[in-house]
């Protein structure tokens, strides 16, 4: 009912602009999440990687390979001295960033028609 009675009583404009930050605060979200995976895949040792958080055990299970994380990789900020420590660190920041931008998103509506009487 909430949703008929915002269509209803708010301007065309505020119901573009409210649909254009929504998509916004999505794309932002997306963007986010890709740039975790891409953190967190050069986070793992790979051939010519030496150096990383996630080292493969050489153990395969039916759901991938098993990996080892470094001792302080779910710690939010990292204090060892290795190579990687600046990507960890860059990846926990973007994960928070992350989670705050999933749950702006999940309340944008909710906030958006709060406000109807």
């Amino acid at each position: 009912m909430k949703v008929v009675s915002y269509v209803v009583k708010t301007p065309f404009s505020e119901i573009y602009a409210d649909v254009k930050e929504f998509f916004e605060l999505r794309q932002r979200e997306r963007f986010l999440e890709s740039e975790c995976r891409y953190l967190l895949k050069s986070l793992k040792v790979s051939g010519q990687n030496t150096f990383g958080c996630i080292q493969p055990t050489g153990v395969k299970q039916s759901g991938g390979e098993q990996v080892k994380y470094c001792e302080k990789f779910f710690d939010k900020e990292c204090d060892l001295e290795c190579p990687s420590v600046c990507k960890h660190n860059r990846y926990w920041q973007l994960n928070e960033e992350r989670k705050q931008a999933i749950t702006k998103r999940a309340e944008f509506w909710d906030k958006k028609l709060q406000n109807l009487k």
